[in-house]
């Protein structure tokens, strides 16, 4: 077999733009708009955790994160959550114009969109749910 015979039947991907120097430019520039935009993002996912830790015990991996109402130990189980007081939590957030998932076995997803404004809106409205809660427990009890 000849050297040009069998030259022809390797395939070689070509190459994302012909021109290395453009090739390259788009490349850095990529990488320059990425820092920028990263550099330029700020998202404060420690500032909503600590806000709700005197609420219940707060469990953090990354950005997620999930509030157990009203309790202090990790939670290890499944078993082990309170629905019934998560329940009355969403339910008291809701009425205050705060949507968390609706479900314990879920987590919040802090992101741009969560500016100071709304992790201030958020813990404020869970104080004001354990405030009223406390309230109405005070005024039960005699």
């Amino acid at each position: 077999m000849s050297a040009a015979a069998a030259g022809r039947g390797t395939w070689r991907r070509p190459p994302f733009v012909v021109n290395a120097w453009l090739r390259w430019a788009i490349y850095l520039g990529a990488i320059a708009y990425l820092v920028l935009a990263l550099g330029s993002m700020s998202v404060n996912w420690t500032r909503l955790a600590d806000g709700l830790e005197p609420f219940g015990r707060v469990q953090r991996i990354g950005a997620m994160l999930t509030l157990f109402a009203g309790r202090e130990a990790p939670v290890l189980r499944f078993e082990e959550l309170d629905t019934q007081r998560y329940g009355e939590l969403f339910r008291g957030l809701l009425d205050r114009g705060v949507y968390v998932a609706p479900s314990q076995y879920e987590c919040l997803f802090p992101s741009l969109a969560h500016d100071d404004d709304v992790i201030d809106d958020t813990i404020r409205a869970v104080s004001d749910f354990y405030e009223a809660v406390s309230a109405f427990d005070d005024g039960g009890n005699g």
